[in-house]
């Protein structure tokens, strides 16, 4: 029998499956829909975004600085002038590939989702200085 022109017989490569470990991480320097919002003027719903973070640079960063980051990512996305106290990590240049976080010396860099509860403070400050600049 088919349904939607899918065949229960089909070849096992035309199935559809469920997308493995790393299909199922959301795409690195993306916005995940936040709901909607009323526009007053034509009285219509628009889609809000919020963006995404994919590694946090957290507390043990601050006063150190090492920059060994710096040097093993591929997309240059972690970013912190002389006057700032800490690194921050961009979120829309990350492409979420992890190489930051067995380079940081000082065990600052947490995957968003890991980030100790300590520390949650430190995924709106990484956010907020990519808004400011």
């Amino acid at each position: 029998s088919t349904f939607c022109g899918w065949s229960r017989a089909a070849p096992r490569k035309l199935r559809l499956q469920a997308p493995g470990p790393a299909m199922q991480r959301r795409p690195p320097g993306r916005l995940l829909f936040k709901g909607f919002r009323l526009n007053q003027e034509t009285e219509s719903r628009l889609p809000e975004y919020t963006s995404v973070m994919s590694y946090v640079i957290t507390e043990p960063c601050i006063g150190t600085k090492d920059k060994s980051c710096v040097d093993v990512c591929p997309v240059d996305c972690i970013h912190g002038g002389d006057s700032d106290e800490m690194l921050f990590i961009d979120p829309e240049v990350c492409i979420d590939c992890g190489a930051c976080v067995s380079a940081c010396p000082v065990e600052a860099i947490f995957a968003d989702s890991d980030v100790p509860e300590k520390w949650n403070n430190f995924t709106a400050l990484n956010a907020e200085y990519f808004k400011k600049s």
